[in-house]
């Protein structure tokens, strides 16, 4: 059994590990590489254009105005820490290689958080009462 690196966390785990303790990401022989956030707008999008011309064309998505977004497909980890000190005003994840545009998808749908879903059916209440509300104050009007 050999140690290694987590290349999300950095924390030492063993090489027969399927998940990082530390962190939860999977071990795999190569990564997909998604944007999650960008820090700097401006500067993210210069970045981008010195980055581009150095990577394989299939590996890159131009339009980065969903997020989260594929960036790179079947990287390495030092390919991944690469494109992290490249590209700093971007925030970067990791998933194993394979699984880029499942987990593009999965968050674009998305998972509500529990304050955000609380919100979401208060406003639709609101509007369901203010609907019906409505919709009998016009019948009264008219009967």
């Amino acid at each position: 059994m050999a140690l290694m690196h987590c290349p999300e966390c950095g924390r030492e785990i063993s090489d027969q590990a399927s998940v990082c303790p530390g962190c939860g990401l999977p071990t795999a022989v190569d990564y997909d590489v998604l944007v999650v956030r960008v820090l700097e707008e401006s500067a993210a999008v210069n970045q981008l254009r010195k980055v581009q011309s150095q990577m394989k064309e299939e590996g890159i998505r131009r339009e980065l105005k969903t997020l989260p977004a594929l960036l790179a497909t079947e990287c390495s980890h030092a390919e991944f820490e690469e494109l992290r000190r490249k590209l700093p005003a971007l925030r970067l994840r990791l998933v194993p290689g394979g699984t880029g545009q499942a987990a593009v998808k999965r968050t674009a749908v998305g998972t509500l958080s529990r304050g955000e879903l609380f919100w979401l059916l208060a406003a639709g209440s609101a509007t369901g009462i203010f609907l019906v509300w409505l919709i009998s104050l016009l019948l009264s009007q008219l009967l």
